[in-house]
């Protein structure tokens, strides 16, 4: 059973991946074939992670919402512990201030 491709979808591709949006049908047909989801998401909708690229599909609909990069967990991991490092950092000094004021 095939999936349709959002017009959304088929920018993304081009977008992120650049897929001419000619070709991004029948390059998303084939890369789903037999693939089976990851995940789970809010409202219904399943993760594909196919070649280090993921789908977001709507079952019921049987379309294709959007497609990006697979985000790789490593790299992941490393962006959420600077991201926390500067917001810690910019937390303390809003209690810093806070404190001054109250």
């Amino acid at each position: 059973m095939s999936y349709r491709m959002t017009e959304h979808a088929k920018q993304r591709a081009f977008e992120r991946l650049q897929i001419p949006k000619k070709d991004a049908q029948t390059w998303a047909s084939k890369r789903l074939v037999g693939k089976m989801p990851v995940a789970k998401l809010r409202g219904g909708a399943t993760e594909y992670d196919v070649d280090g690229i993921t789908f977001v599909v709507d079952e019921k609909d049987r379309k294709i919402i959007t497609v990006y990069k697979t985000f790789d967990d490593e790299l992941k991991f490393a962006a959420q512990k600077a991201v926390s490092r500067v917001l810690d950092k910019e937390h303390k000094i809003v209690r810093k201030v806070s404190r001054e004021i109250f």
